[in-house]
């Protein structure tokens, strides 16, 4: 019973994925096909399950020859003369490899010299990476029926293969890529705890660990050990002694304990829901007799209110609206209006939310919910869209309680006071990094089919972590049980990186850097990071020295900047040391904490070494943050480049059944994120100068795609 539940279940939310005006027609053209499908009632069951999911007529097809359904589309397929531009002969593929499916089947037909494959193996052409519709057939050949004669083919055209063209010239795509689950690294509390303070050193910052070696230093010193620093060579003289120095590779340093019980006022994190009420919230999309968008929103605002009240009581709710002003509802059903030329002023916005957050938006949602209740039932629509104002008006109520969550809700641009869009685009950066100094996240939901500017709107959850969300109203009460449910690990949150003098993260038209530093604000149980690194181009001459002498003598020296941290292993060339820092303030506790990961990496010169035990999912999700951050600044070309090279370094390392499930969701997400690119290039192509930018669809896609975390990865 249960295998049978999966498969209706399995049939009802895939057509449930697609869009409501499709719906109807997939629920009344459901085919059976295949021997399985042949169990006596199968048909029956799925018609009588399916009909009591949906109020759609289902109609199930379920041919008498069903058992042979796809030999007979294979030949029908056969038969048909587009097949042999499609179809891979033996000397094909002996000679290009399994890629030569990507680009016969996925890319239109074309062979592998028309799609740049004969390049050099450095050279990138552009491939589209989604697969062309289904060829259609003839009259005549839907006539034909199974086993019939297909009608002899026309003589084949000798075509003579299109000389590929080359856009960019890039090396292939290498597995130099890493992730950092922060969620899991703050959440682990088995690492070692360290006592006293971190060592650091004193050029680079970078902290004494269980990879360093330390040295005695020379009398009068002797008592003190010497420790070079392997992220920037710098040499430091350190109290450790040998028995004191770092042993784990991930260290847990306490910088402020937790501040005793009663000495401070505890703060608890605010949810603030900042809704449009402009008069376009009053459409119905659903048709004459469908709930209103802002009915929408005011549902789900209402469930959520309720909600926190029974499991979070002790949270303080707010609840603010902006139409042609802001209103902002307090305690004990006081409204407070904020028009006219304060509306224009950021530093009067936060101002005002800062004076909300002392006086009249202090209690807590077990008390406040009745009156918030009433208010968010009360709502209309009026006017124009002061979103803006309040915006700033939220963060400044938030501005005293870190880890605090504002949700905003819109089908609109906003046209009124500070923010106004285009002419002060700049506001929402500013915005987001106040907020994020203050460990607030801003979530952004948006309706489909509007022009929210999303372009704009979306770096205020960019920067502070949070996300944005373009959906049907249908679906706003989801997305915001999924905003409120994820988990507050910390905030105040930076996280730095330190490389070793080989090497340097991977960045487009910057100088040589080897540390970075990302300020994150708030960080939840699903928020990952991913980087790059490259060898110094000089490290990259000695090794291809060192690889040349030891291939044709057997013996050669190594790197220095290797040598240091050379491996036993026959099969590597020493190593690179990286060092993760991860200052934060724990949720709930309060206490300062550095978490400091230590590790190194081996190397090797040989390609297909580095490539037996790749992680796959690690490779797919470092790929589609990275091309979507090109695809944002504008960097098209270079972002789908990006995407076919990791395509094919995918298709080297794929073995296993885990690995071509990630290849699939890789697939999955880098059309949808080239096809928004390909369209963006073929407007600027037309439009030229007068192209306004990316629609929100496609900048809803990129800002996602540029943070998607692994859960959810896995889960697309």
């Amino acid at each position: 019973t249960g295998f049978l539940e999966d498969r209706w279940e399995v049939v009802y939310m895939s057509i449930m994925k697609v869009d409501p005006d499709l719906r109807p027609a997939l629920f009344s053209n459901i085919v059976l096909c295949g021997g399985s499908s042949r169990f006596p009632g199968l048909a029956e069951r799925l018609e009588k399950e399916l009909t009591a999911l949906t109020h759609n007529k289902v109609k199930i097809i379920a041919p008498p020859d069903r058992a042979h359904s796809a030999w007979i589309g294979g030949s029908i397929q056969a038969s048909l003369r587009t097949f042999q531009d499609v179809m891979i002969t033996k000397e094909e593929y002996d000679q290009y490899g399994p890629t030569v499916v990507h680009y016969k089947c996925i890319d239109g037909g074309d062979s592998p010299h028309a799609g740049g494959y004969s390049a050099s193996p450095s050279s990138v052409a552009l491939p589209d990476l989604h697969p062309p519709p289904p060829p259609s057939l003839s009259s005549q050949h839907q006539q034909q029926q199974h086993g019939a004669v297909p009608p002899p083919a026309a003589a084949p055209t000798v075509v003579e293969a299109k000389p590929a063209q080359i856009c960019k010239v890039k090396s292939a795509a290498d597995t130099n890529t890493f992730l950092i689950p922060l969620g899991n690294i703050i959440a682990d509390d088995k690492s070692e705890l360290a006592t006293g303070d971190p060592v650091r050193c004193g050029q680079c910052r970078g902290i004494l660990n269980s990879c360093s070696v330390l040295t005695q230093a020379a009398p009068p010193f002797e008592s003190n050990r010497l420790w070079t620093c392997e992220f920037c060579g710098s040499l430091n003289m350190v109290d450790e002694t040998d028995a004191e120095a770092p042993r784990s590779p991930t260290l847990t340093f306490v910088l402020e304990p937790a501040p005793p019980v009663g000495t401070s006022p505890q703060v608890t994190p605010y949810v603030v829901f900042c809704v449009d009420i402009s008069s376009s919230m009053g459409t119905r999309d659903g048709g004459p007799s469908g709930p209103t968008r802002l009915d929408c929103v005011k549902t789900a605002v209402v469930s959520q209110i309720e909600n926190l009240a029974q499991t979070q009581p002790d949270t303080v709710v707010v609840l603010i609206t902006f139409g042609n002003g802001v209103t902002i509802f307090g305690d004990y059903s006081r409204r407070v209006n904020v028009t006219g030329r304060p509306l224009d002023s950021l530093a009067s916005m936060l101002s005002e939310g800062e004076k909300a957050a002392r006086t009249y938006c202090t209690l807590p949602v077990s008390k406040s919910a009745a009156n918030l209740t009433t208010c968010a039932n009360s709502l209309t629509v009026n006017g124009s869209t002061a979103l803006g104002p309040a915006l700033a008006i939220a963060v400044g109520i938030t501005g005293k309680a870190p880890g605090s969550k504002i949700i905003l809700c819109t089908d609109g641009a906003a046209n009124v006071g500070v923010g106004s869009l285009p002419r002060d685009s700049a506001f929402y950066t500013h915005i987001a990094i106040h907020a994020r100094d203050h460990a607030i996240a801003i979530n952004v939901i948006t309706m489909e089919g509007e022009d929210c500017k999303m372009e704009n709107l979306g770096v205020a959850a960019d920067i502070t972590s949070g996300r944005v969300e373009m959906v049907d109203p249908s679906q706003i009460t989801t997305k915001v049980v999924s905003l409120l449910s994820k988990k507050l690990l910390a905030t105040n949150v930076t996280c730095t990186i330190l490389l070793g003098q080989a090497v340097r993260f991977r960045f487009e038209d910057q100088e040589v850097i080897r540390s970075i530093e990302k300020r994150l604000g708030a960080v939840s149980d699903e928020t990952d990071l991913t980087f790059s690194i490259e060898f110094e181009q000089a490290i990259l001459t000695e090794l291809e020295r060192y690889h040349a002498a030891l291939t044709a003598s057997g013996n050669a020296a190594l790197p220095t900047l290797l040598s240091k941290y050379a491996s036993s292993s026959a099969n590597t060339v020493g190593a690179v040391p990286i060092q993760i820092q991860i200052e934060y303030t724990k949720s709930g506790t309060r206490e300062k904490i550095l978490k400091v990961v230590s590790l190194t990496r081996a190397v090797t010169v040989e390609r297909h070494r580095s490539e037996e035990n790749v992680s796959s999912t690690v490779l797919s999700l470092s790929a589609i943050h990275r091309a979507a951050n090109m695809a944002q600044k504008g960097l098209y070309t270079e972002a789908r480049i990006e995407l076919v090279s990791v395509v094919r370094l995918l298709q080297r390392t794929m073995h296993t059944m885990v690995q071509q499930e990630d290849y699939m969701s890789f697939i999955i997400q880098a059309e949808k994120l080239d096809q928004f690119m390909r369209e963006a290039q073929q407007q600027s192509r037309v439009m030229g100068h007068m192209f306004g930018g990316r629609d929100d669809a496609a900048s809803n896609a990129m800002y996602q795609m540029k943070s998607v975390s692994l859960k959810a990865f896995k889960e697309r």
